[in-house]
């Protein structure tokens, strides 16, 4: 799905309420004005996180995607 939406569907260059009907609200909802993100995988141990990946698309000053990348993430101070 990711894929699909990275390889065939535009991202930069659409307004942040454009992005929010067709994505739904992101997890990071109201935490910045410039970036947003999707949580496409976390990897849970014990109790913590231990990995994950997400997709973040910035904006410009006009709330414009200016841009998008996949992160991927590994906590090291989570429990096997």
């Amino acid at each position: 799905m990711l894929e699909d939406l990275i390889e065939h569907h535009k991202i930069k260059g659409l307004a942040y309420h454009q992005l929010i009907d067709s994505l739904g609200q992101p997890e990071n909802y109201g935490d910045t004005k410039d970036s947003i993100y999707y949580d496409i995988v976390v990897n849970y141990g014990y109790l913590d996180p231990k990995s994950g990946k997400y997709l973040a698309i910035g904006f410009n000053k006009d709330s414009i995607a200016t841009g998008f990348k996949v992160v991927e993430w590994k906590n090291r101070h989570a429990n096997e």
